[in-house]
């Protein structure tokens, strides 16, 4: 039909890896929890968390998120301490984030002293 409008899905053209940061102003408090959100403004799957060095002693993780679908086998924490820069073999396929929605991870600080949180996702974008 002429001067009709149409929606056309256009497949993705390439992928590259890319990494996206937490933001800093997550504060887990002594004994308490947190979470951290980002919103990529891509398609995007997780392949490698990074969690400095410095901050991930005694700190856990309680839920990795993708929307509201955990990406975690069991329910049990995992030590921060698994993600920091210098681990291997660590990789991860999370599911895909589609453009804006959450990717978040659950903390708990079991230490006696508040813990600002930063860490980077590494993974896939498709654009």
């Amino acid at each position: 039909m002429r001067g009709a409008t149409a929606v056309v899905d256009v497949p993705p053209t390439r992928s590259r890896r890319l990494p996206v940061g937490f933001p800093s102003t997550v504060v887990a408090p002594a004994g308490g929890t947190a979470t951290a959100n980002v919103q990529p403004q891509i398609l995007f799957r997780g392949e490698r968390f990074v969690i400095p060095r410095t901050i991930a002693v005694g700190l856990l993780i309680t839920d990795i998120k993708v929307g509201n679908r955990s990406q975690l086998a069991a329910a049990n924490a995992l030590p921060a301490e698994c993600y920091t820069e210098e681990a291997w073999g660590t990789d991860m396929h999370l599911d895909t984030a589609d453009v804006s929605q959450f990717v978040s991870i659950l903390l708990l600080n079991p230490t006696l002293a508040a813990i600002t949180f930063n860490a980077l996702l590494i993974g896939r974008a498709v654009e």
